[in-house]
């Protein structure tokens, strides 16, 4: 989320047979963690108003398959070495895949997913 889906484009253009593996708790763990350490009225609330990722969710194999790449989303062990032989297969063949691994928030506020209820199409004036 920090600038790095073009790095996807680039692979799939030069044919960069990699495995690329998203560890996606669906949040910004390390800043919640940080900034609820550090007290405030976040902490004090328990109101994330920043680093809750989901709704909607970031659906990374959708934004592969955009660029052409193939992958595909796991969410329990079982699914981790058949994804890998996939993604194996696929990058002897000289193209890269994509493993979106779904796994759990931890630290102050994991369990959090709330953020602020604000719509800019619900906030503008229209002139008439």
């Amino acid at each position: 989320m920090f600038g790095q889906i073009e790095a996807l484009w680039s692979a799939s253009r030069y044919d960069v047979p990699v495995i690329i593996v998203i560890f996606n708790n669906r949040c910004y763990n390390e800043t919640r963690v940080r900034m609820f350490a550090q007290g405030g009225r976040q902490a004090q609330e328990q109101k994330d108003m920043l680093c809750y990722l989901g709704d909607p969710n970031v659906e990374y194999v959708q934004v592969a398959s955009a660029f052409g790449i193939q992958g595909e989303q796991v969410s329990t062990p079982d699914q981790i070495g058949p994804a890998m032989r996939r993604a194996v297969r696929t990058t002897r063949d000289g193209r890269p895949y994509l493993i979106d691994a779904l796994i759990e928030r931890s630290g102050s506020g994991a369990e959090l997913s709330w953020y602020p209820d604000y719509s800019l199409a619900e906030s503008r004036q229209r002139r008439v």
